[in-house]
């Protein structure tokens, strides 16, 4: 192979490396979209109570003779589900959706209250059941 060989193949390489670099780096930014997307979706987000249990019954179920984990397990599973009932699960793109649907809804009972006394009862509000 001569000088000239050498040297083409030597950057068809570094090129190819660049294209594999950009590569990695469009595909690292693409799993981290797709996460963010599957967050709002709420299809892995159940908050933290939820993870508070399986840390509980993981301790109940892992065996040892004093009982100590079984004790502090049952603790956790006891905070984990208190946690789910007192703080509500966050926000998913699905709640947002419904919860719009709910206030349009309201929105019409609220017109239709307030155009009875007025006469204006006759009025159709924005949104019908």
């Amino acid at each position: 192979m001569d000088e000239s060989n050498a040297s083409n193949v030597v950057v068809a390489a570094k090129e190819l490396g660049e294209a594999y670099d950009e590569t990695a780096s469009l595909l690292a930014g693409f799993a981290e979209g797709v996460h963010e997307t599957s967050d709002l979706y709420g299809s892995r987000n159940q908050g933290t109570g939820a993870a508070l249990v399986s840390l509980g019954v993981a301790l109940i179920a892992f065996p040892e003779p004093t009982f100590i984990s079984d004790v502090t397990g049952c603790g956790i599973v006891a905070a984990g589900l208190a946690y789910q009932k007192l703080v509500p699960p966050p926000l998913s793109v699905d709640d947002i959706y419904s919860s719009i649907e709910d206030q349009m809804r309201e929105l019409g009972i609220g017109q239709r209250i307030l155009a009875q006394p007025l006469g204006l009862d006759k009025i159709k509000p924005p949104c019908q059941d």
